[in-house]
């Protein structure tokens, strides 16, 4: 009775009420008078006890009352009893919650929920086989024996195993924390998810439970509580409708919808949406920071500002306040703070994590406050960053964000420290190396020479490239800029079947590394991506420069052989993408083992290929002009009708048509496309005829089969000349525009005539020497320029012949010649602070000419002695025939040798490192077949052999007077020469055979006298006379 009394008590006092008849409080009622004495809730039990202290329920409810064990799992606080039980009279004793319990087992070891009781008061530790014991006390004893917590549990189960959900819950509590937790009870292993199901198969009422078993769920998993089948949905479903204000739950709820294709309405008992699982989260709890973030992100991005609005506790919130909310509650939230920079771009990129170098730049807003700072998009990302700086992804954008900007100085800060573009790259390839594009671009910011540092690794720009083609063996724009990358920074002698030249690179499939050289390079451009204009026009420009190289003079000797697309199919399966050979120096070819066809495309076919697949290229109308021999009838391509005047146009799409383009109609195209392409306004001028002899082997030379002497551009007409100004305007007359100067110097003339006698640069008239001068200064000080490349040292041969003809050499008395006649009247040229005799260009002159396909360098000097030994047993032209038929060497040659006659007997020049008499030099000319007809040579070396000397030429032996009579025989009309031939053949006896005929002395003077009594007009002759005695 004593116990019954005490549970009829309240537990806490009871609110204090009014008396409604007198509006009078009344005491609360927290007392019970029995026999006029006032006995507390406590005191009923103690009586209780006092009567019969094996009363169970009595001490059940002392433990009841006693202050629970907190959080952390302490034993929790005291209640003091007053007890005359122990025989001493009333005394005071304190005890546990966790004592009283152990009294009411060891009086009742079957009670049904002492033992789960009991579990609760022992704090829980785990062992290494995930069971549990007791910590601090760490046990509870009973009837003198142990249990730890876990066997506590294990006995309320036994006692009441279907019935007992607090032992059920005490037994999750106690499951180590993290995926993948057990428990071991009464030797069986149980889940957390297992608990889960006996507590709600026992209570279903738990929102708590309902949503831990959610939790615990895997997605698209279930679980089964009693013997029905629930789904992770469905448990939160059910948390939500035992307890509408759980907000965790309401979130999970909403979360779980996102993940299907719509709300899923039909399946679900709430009737709820995901967007309004979230709302209902967070009029519960504002603060909940998951929830808003969630809400902003199942929020449908608008194309305009304002259109996407919810309504949260009669708030009306944009997707950009939902992100706001977020940050505010949390702000080193890193999802939060990009979707937020999405957010404010309408144009952002829906392929940004793949793609690095996008154009994104709209703004929905410009700005964001959050927590009363502001905030721009890329301050956003860089925040993103800031929270979690291994964010590849965010790196991608900050990348994007700087591009977009389209300013080089642009720059991002994360985490107080400034990053260029070329450190974002450095960043975002430590994160995540395996981004083709990413290496392509890095490679593509780094200049010349430059390096980067991704991770602890120092890569240079072609490593960069390589990496690209690692990562993506198809990386067509990579390939095309290692090829460029290889042929720039490397000998142009060496670009073909050079194995120095060849560089390797790792495969993902293959264990070896694989050798590339520009030939592999190009060849994977044009195959990876065969609509690629780009590809195209550089795969042309390589097989233009290795023809050049290889002295091939005809364009279309040169191909390379791309692959059909089968058999790149195959290689990119198969890997066997490096096995291309070179056939002889020009072209590029991919053995028929591949598999597949093939097509063979020349220089020509690469640039027309590249105008095809894109008109409005000013450098492929360019390239291709130079493919097309000069006087060709023109190559045959596929062309619109868009200029660069309707690029922009709103017209119709323009229309194809097959015509015949000439070398001047794609010079053309290129500058009106681009009238700021100086290479191409040169290659005009060199197209259109002029009527000045060209002096310097330039690239472009005179045009004979065309009459084409001017050319209009936009309504604007240029001369040759005009053309080659606007070039040298463009460029600035720089160190790389050397081949524009010398066409330049071609355009000027030697002599007066209707052209233009100077050519202006920067508001300076140039004459033809001081455009030499400039030509020279470029060349030898500029190091730009190979010297392997023939035609650039050949212009420079002509240039120095020119010079030694514009001086005039002094003559002694009774010199008689007039090989040698020019206006100027200075001995000597001065360049670079030296002086230069007419004789000393004439030497670097042929130097420069023997040696245009050596590696060697035509270097100028004054050092040269003007006497030593001349050396009689080489060759001086090597057997070059191109250079020694050349109307260059001849005439130069010969003007040397009648400096040398003119200085005497015993002097000597240099040339490419030989010493040479004038014989020499003579027979050199008369070698050749071009110079064997040469009348004056033949009287000249007559002249110079001296003291009944002979020389062999073709093996035969020629004396003196056999050259006169060689001469002769050529042309029989040259009174000098039968001059020379008379003082030769002195004495009655001796007779001269010209022409199969026998003259003596007398009669050969006879003749002289005869040819210039009969000549109307006398021509000056370049033969040099004989001093008569």
């Amino acid at each position: 009775a004593w116990s019954n009394l005490g549970r009829q008590m309240p537990n806490t006092a009871a609110t204090t009420k009014k008396n409604s008849s007198n509006n009078t409080s009344t005491p609360p009622t927290d007392t019970v008078s029995v026999a006029g004495i006032s006995y507390t809730k406590q005191q009923c039990y103690e009586k209780a006890l006092e009567v019969d202290p094996r009363n169970a329920g009595a001490w059940y409810n002392l433990a009841e009352m006693t202050p629970p064990s907190n959080t952390k799992g302490c034993a929790g606080g005291t209640i003091s009893i007053h007890s005359t039980t122990g025989g001493a009279g009333n005394t005071v004793i304190k005890m546990t919650r966790q004592q009283c319990l152990e009294k009411v087992l060891e009086i009742d070891p079957k009670h049904p929920t002492a033992w789960s009781q009991l579990a609760d008061t022992i704090p829980a530790t785990t062992t290494n086989n995930n069971s549990i014991k007791g910590g601090g006390g760490g046990v509870a004893t009973i009837r003198g024996k142990e249990y730890t917590k876990q066997e506590c549990v294990e006995r309320a189960l036994e006692v009441n195993p279907t019935g007992n959900a607090a032992a059920w819950s005490s037994l999750i509590l106690s499951i180590p924390a993290g995926s993948g937790g057990t428990v071991t009870l009464n030797g069986k292993t149980l889940t957390r998810q297992a608990c889960y199901e006996k507590l709600l198969d026992i209570d279903g009422k738990r929102p708590l439970a309902w949503y831990n078993l959610g939790n615990e769920l895997p997605a698209g998993g279930s679980a089964m509580v009693g013997r029905v089948p629930v789904s992770k949905q469905r448990c939160y479903e059910n948390a939500v409708e035992v307890d509408p204000r759980n907000a965790a739950a309401w979130n999970s709820l909403g979360s779980e919808l996102m993940k299907q294709s719509s709300d899923n309405d039909n399946n679900s008992s709430t009737k709820v949406t995901k967007q309004q699982c979230f709302i209902n989260a967070l009029e519960v709890d504002p603060l909940h920071a998951l929830a808003w973030y969630n809400l902003s992100t199942c929020m449908n991005t608008a194309a305009n500002e304002d259109v996407a609005v919810v309504e949260v506790s009669g708030e009306k919130l944009t997707k950009i306040n939902c992100f706001e909310k977020v940050l505010e509650l949390h702000p080193r939230h890193p999802t939060a703070w990009g979707d937020l920079a999405h957010a404010l771009d309408t144009t952002v990129s829906t392929t940004t994590t793949a793609k690095v170098a996008s154009t994104s730049g709209g703004t929905k807003k410009g700005s964001v406050e959050v927590t009363y700072t502001t905030y721009t998009r890329q301050q956003c990302i860089e925040k993103l960053l800031e929270v979690r700086p291994r964010t590849a992804d965010g790196w991608v954008e900050l990348i994007d964000m700087i591009q977009a900007a389209n300013q080089e100085a642009t720059i991002a800060t994360v985490g107080g420290q400034k990053h260029s573009l070329l450190q974002c790259y450095e960043k975002l390839l430590d994160i995540d190396g395996k981004r083709p594009l990413a290496w392509y671009n890095l490679g593509s910011e780094l200049p010349e020479g430059g390096s980067a540092m991704v991770g602890k690794t120092l890569v240079s720009k072609r490593r960069c490239f390589e990496k690209a083609v690692e990562v993506d063996p198809r990386h067509a724009d990579a390939w095309n800029s290692l090829g460029i990358l290889l042929i720039e920074s490397s000998p142009l002698g060496s670009i073909n079947g050079n194995d120095s030249f060849s560089h390797t690179i790792n495969t993902p499939r293959k264990k070896a590394p694989v050798s590339y050289n520009p030939e592999k390079c190009f060849i994977k451009t044009v195959s990876s991506n065969p609509t690629s204009s780009a590809a195209w026009n550089n795969a042309g420009i390589y097989l233009a420069s290795a023809q050049k190289n290889s002295n091939q003079l005809n364009n279309n000797n040169t191909a390379v052989v791309v692959e059909a697309a089968a058999a790149i199919r195959k290689k990119c399966t198969d890997d066997q993408d490096d096995t291309t050979t070179s056939q002889g120096t020009t072209a590029l070819w991919i053995p028929a083992s591949q598999g597949g066809g093939a097509e063979v495309c020349t220089v020509q076919d690469c640039f027309v290929k590249a105008v095809e697949l894109n008109p409005l290229s000013s450098n492929a109308w360019n390239n291709l002009g130079t493919s097309i021999p000069r006087g060709g009838n023109g190559v045959s391509v596929t062309t619109t009708n868009t200029t660069s005047d309707d690029v922009d146009s709103d017209s119709s799409p323009p229309t194809t048509s097959q015509c015949i383009i000439t070398k001047l109609d794609c010079f053309k195209r290129a500058v009106e496309l681009n009238p700021s392409h100086a290479t191409a306004w040169n290659n005009l001028g060199g197209a259109v005829e002029s009527r000045v002899h060209s002096s310097a082997g330039g690239d472009e030379e005179d045009d004979s089969s065309s009459s084409c002497t001017v050319v209009t551009i936009k309504g604007t007409t240029y001369t040759r000349q005009q053309c080659i100004e606007k070039s040298l305007m463009l460029s600035g007359g720089g160190v790389d525009t050397l081949e524009t100067w010398i066409n330049a110097f071609n355009t000027i003339p030697d002599t007066s005539s209707s052209e233009s006698s100077t050519i202006f640069f920067i508001d300076e008239a140039l004459t033809k020497k001081e455009c030499a001068i400039k030509i020279l200064d470029l060349y030898y000080f500029s190091h730009v320029y190979p010297s392997q490349q023939s035609h650039i040292v050949g212009a420079i041969a002509s240039i120095w012949a020119y010079l030694g003809d514009t001086m005039m050499v002094a003559t002694g008395p009774g010199d008689e010649g007039h090989a040698i006649t020019s206006p100027n009247t200075n001995t000597v040229i001065v360049f670079n602070g030296k002086e230069y005799t007419q004789k000393l260009c004439y030497e670097i002159a042929l130097t420069a000419l023997l040696t245009s396909a050596s590696s060697s360098s035509p270097t100028p000097s004054t050092s040269t002695p003007v006497s030593s030994t001349p050396d009689t047993d080489k060759t001086i032209h090597n057997n070059n025939n191109a250079v020694a038929e050349s109307s260059l060497y001849l005439s130069t040659m010969q003007s040397l040798a009648e400096i040398l006659h003119k200085e005497g007997d015993s002097a000597v020049a240099n040339i490419k490192g030989q010493y040479l008499s004038k014989v020499q030099c003579y027979v050199a000319i008369l070698e050749t077949v071009s110079g064997r007809r040469n009348t004056t040579v033949w009287n000249n070396l007559g002249l110079a052999l001296v003291n009944d000397a002979a020389v062999t030429i073709d093996g035969e032996v020629f004396t003196e007077q056999r050259c006169y009579e060689t001469s002769l025989g050529f042309d029989s009309e040259d009174e000098v020469v039968w001059t020379n031939l008379g003082i030769t053949i002195g004495g009655i006896k001796v007779v001269a055979v010209v022409g199969g005929q026998e003259y003596t002395q007398e009669q050969c003077f006879q003749r002289a006298d005869e040819i210039a009594a009969a000549a109307v007009v006398t021509k000056p002759s370049s033969s040099l006379v004989a001093a008569v005695e």
